[in-house]
């Protein structure tokens, strides 16, 4: 389904996103060979490397994409020599960012699955790492929430490439007492359906289960108990005399 410049393809479980060009389009763009300055041929260049950049929800539709517009600028009189630093450019810079985000440690991050259902409301998890990021995401495919999710919701295993694409990078905080402390109040703040607490915070007193809500520890009980009939059977003194019941 088109819409402007993009075209929505649905699949099994998730949409897909791809650069779409009208019929009518005759493939004008500002001439190579003009007298106009480099800066404004090298801006045409990088609207089409970009664009592919954006639109496109695949690598292998951003590769077809940056193909198709080399073709035009190259039949608009840009070379090879024009398009191809400028491509690279772009292209460099743009992975960059995600490895410099995995390859930080004492981070809150957050998992967020878009796949089936979660594509309307979106299922996430909050967690923190005093490790490299990358390394916390290594773990998740072995086991944890995120995983389940996957398996027991849509079927499918968890990925290296899912993580990746799906992770961000909330805080960082070098002391490494405080990313609990964070991780603690997003979750609390945020809310996530995947953040199931099965035992109480204790970086957060506050969050702490109140007494009474659950089931004392049979231990505490016996205790209590004992306690109590110890009471009963204590005979009433006054100044020192017992007194019978």
């Amino acid at each position: 389904m088109p819409f402007l410049d993009v075209f929505v393809t649905q699949q099994e479980e998730s949409f897909n996103t791809n650069v779409y060009v009208k019929p009518t389009n005759p493939g004008y763009c500002l001439n190579g060979q003009s007298a106009n300055s480099q800066r404004y041929k090298d801006s045409t260049i990088g609207a089409y490397i970009r664009r592919a950049l954006t639109h496109c929800g695949t690598w292998e539709f951003v590769h077809k994409e940056i193909k198709r517009s080399t073709q035009v600028l190259m039949n608009n009189g840009f070379s090879e020599r024009d398009i191809n630093p400028q491509t690279k450019k772009i292209m460099d810079n743009c992975p960059s960012q995600t490895k410099e985000t995995i390859q930080k440690s004492h981070v809150v991050y957050r998992i967020t699955c878009k796949r089936g259902n979660c594509e309307v409301l979106p299922s996430s998890y909050i967690g923190m790492t005093t490790t490299k990021l990358f390394r916390r995401l290594i773990c998740h495919l072995t086991s944890g929430t995120p995983k389940s999710h996957l398996l027991e919701k849509h079927g499918i295993s968890i990925t290296r490439t899912f993580l990746e694409e799906n992770a961000e990078m909330f805080d960082v905080c070098a002391d490494v007492r405080r990313p609990p402390i964070l991780e603690a109040l997003y979750i609390k703040d945020i809310n996530p359906k995947l953040n199931v607490q099965a035992y109480d915070l204790q970086a957060l007193p506050s969050m702490r289960r109140k007494k009474g809500s659950d089931i004392q520890p049979a231990e505490t009980q016996n205790k209590e108990e004992q306690k109590s009939s110890t009471n009963e059977r204590r005979p009433f003194t006054w100044g020192g005399r017992q007194t019978s019941p």
